[in-house]
């Protein structure tokens, strides 16, 4: 699918300007209307009772114009409008169980748990974000035809494919203040200050039927960082107004639900990542183009038992029909202990091991080896569980993310770590 961009200053809230450093992630938290916006967090746990567990949540949130093809329009009062603009909302999140070391690591209820370990995940949208697919299902001309009419017969009766879901309860995302995003029943972030003037992310995230979930407290411990990209990951398309920053390490405390059993975090050894990312101009979604080219990207970040952490990625365009594939960007950002970044100009990061889901057919890297000749890093990046595969029509074909961890040497010392790697 493609979509066609009509440029458009960012609205309600000015962002630093191309090249301009921010001290704090509260200088860009509050929501603007770009093309796709996120908020995104990974964490790392280690639990009082000594198991371990990794979870990510990400908040999207896409504007569009209100221009709509035959498709019935699926609206509720929980999706919002301003203008000629639309607001469409979805949530990811995703917890990684570790294969058991022991009968302690989170055994299952009905049996013993899984050797390869265990990947609970939710995917959710608002109305305006199904109304928004639909009509990419209506517009889209590579999709074989027997499989875009089942999906047109579902989802023109107001209902998604499994394992996608509608966000029950309101969706509200405050214009003001603080950072506030409630996505219904399933989701909230708030940013709040404590005693120490620190920024706290307070955030909450309960599947539909309450099995699993986390509430945790995420503070910043090092500066944020510029990822330097002036192009739209989804769209492909350059902007000089992009702002991508993240947070390579933050604190963690709170408490984890699994198998309807709450267990509270132990900050040592717990640690998270915080992404956000926005700019661009309004997308009409969608329209069928004339070119046939897929956006692709793997990436990866890495917190490093030395304090040292990385993120490191590589995105291409594919050429849908002879799967040709050129790489637009690739680059590699490291953070030492004192948290002064700096890119390293050669890296290779390359798959080893692969594993085909057998829902999807898609075939996602398991193992990598990750060097970083600048750093004098050489490291083993291996999936924690294999199936990490996050299942939604949002995503088209699905994507892979999950806990790894690392293993390996830094200049000549051996060195591990965890990390969270993305395969789209």
């Amino acid at each position: 699918m493609s979509s066609e961009v009509i440029p458009l200053p960012l609205a309600h809230h000015a962002q630093p300007p191309p090249g301009t450093g921010i001290q704090k992630m509260s200088e860009i938290d509050l929501p603007r209307s770009s093309i796709s916006e996120w908020w995104y967090f990974n964490i790392h746990l280690s639990l009082v009772d000594g198991r371990k567990a990794s979870a990510f949540i990400a908040f999207l949130r896409s504007n569009g114009s209100l221009e709509q093809t035959t498709a019935t329009k699926l609206r509720t009062d929980s999706s919002s409008v301003e203008g000629h603009l639309c607001h469409s909302h979805f949530l990811n999140f995703a917890i990684s169980i570790p294969p058991a070391d022991s009968a302690r690591n989170f055994p299952s209820p009905s049996s013993e748990l899984p050797s390869d370990g265990r990947y609970h995940f939710t995917s959710a949208m608002d109305t305006e974000g199904a109304a928004s697919l639909l009509r990419g299902v209506e517009a889209e001309a590579q999709m074989d035809p027997l499989l875009q009419r089942s999906l047109l017969e579902v989802m023109r009766n107001n209902k998604l494919p499994e394992p996608d879901s509608f966000i029950p309860g309101d969706v509200s995302v405050s214009e003001e203040g603080s950072l506030n995003l409630q996505y219904g029943d399933l989701a909230s972030v708030v940013c709040r200050m404590n005693s120490q003037g620190e920024e706290v992310y307070h955030i909450v995230a309960q599947a539909a039927d309450g099995s699993y979930g986390f509430e945790l407290d995420i503070t910043p411990r090092k500066p944020p960082v510029d990822y330097g990209f002036k192009t739209d990951l989804l769209s492909g398309i350059p902007d000089d107004q992009m702002c991508y920053y993240f947070v390579p390490r933050c604190d963690v405390t709170g408490s984890l639900r699994v198998d309807n059993s709450q267990v509270k975090v132990n900050p040592n050894g717990s640690m998270g990542f915080y992404e956000r990312k926005f700019g661009g101009g309004i997308r009409k979604l969608y329209r069928t183009g004339t070119k046939k080219i897929q956006r692709s990207w793997k990436w990866a970040s890495v917190q490093l038992s030395n304090g040292w952490d990385l993120t490191i990625h590589t995105l291409w365009d594919i050429d849908v029909h002879s799967g040709d594939a050129t790489v637009r960007d690739s680059r590699a950002i490291a953070i030492p202990p004192e948290g002064i970044h700096f890119e390293c100009d050669e890296h290779s990061f390359e798959p080893v091991e692969t594993w085909t889901s057998m829902n999807t057919l898609n075939d996602y890297g398991t193992k990598w080896k990750l060097v970083v000749p600048q750093l004098n890093l050489d490291v083993s990046i291996q999936a924690a569980v294999v199936k990490q595969e996050f299942r939604t029509i949002a995503a088209g074909r699905g994507y892979w993310e999950g806990r790894v961890a690392i293993t390996g040497t830094m200049e000549g010392k051996s060195v591990n770590g965890l990390g969270f790697v993305e395969v789209w």
